[in-house]
């Protein structure tokens, strides 16, 4: 009994986060984000990370620019679509209580985001290397 509050309360804490980024994104637009430098990568080295870029792309999926949100960051679409799924948390740990519970107990929940942020790095080294190419 105890565990499942935590996780009812950790459904609607991520549906809470999710919708409060989703509603920023949608009153701004990527031309209304601060030039400010937010990456350290980038500070540094003059290159842009796997992650730069996300804030804009997601901004822009909210605004339907989709053809500008892949060339700010492809990897917006993925986060978007998490923040929709963390959005639904609620529901969806009701209407399919044990997939959720499959979810959080199997090693996808592990393995998922490793694998993600493993092809993030994949695709900033690729971007890099097509920065020095030409």
């Amino acid at each position: 009994m105890q565990s499942s509050k935590v996780g009812l309360w950790t459904g609607w804490i991520l549906a809470l986060g999710a919708a409060a980024v989703l509603a920023l994104s949608f009153f701004l637009a990527p031309e209304d984000l601060p030039r400010v430098p937010g990456c350290g990568f980038r500070a540094v080295t003059g290159l842009p990370c796997p992650g730069c870029g996300l804030t804009r792309s997601f901004c822009a999926i909210s605004h339907a620019r989709l053809g500008e949100a892949w060339g700010f960051n492809p990897f917006g679409f993925v986060f978007y679509s998490v923040a929709l799924v963390f959005l639904c948390c609620p529901w969806l740990s009701r209407r399919f209580p044990r997939t959720v519970e499959w979810w959080v107990k199997s090693s996808a929940a592990f393995w998922a985001p490793l694998g993600l942020v493993v092809v993030m790095w994949l695709y900033g080294l690729w971007r890099i290397a097509c920065l020095w190419r030409g």
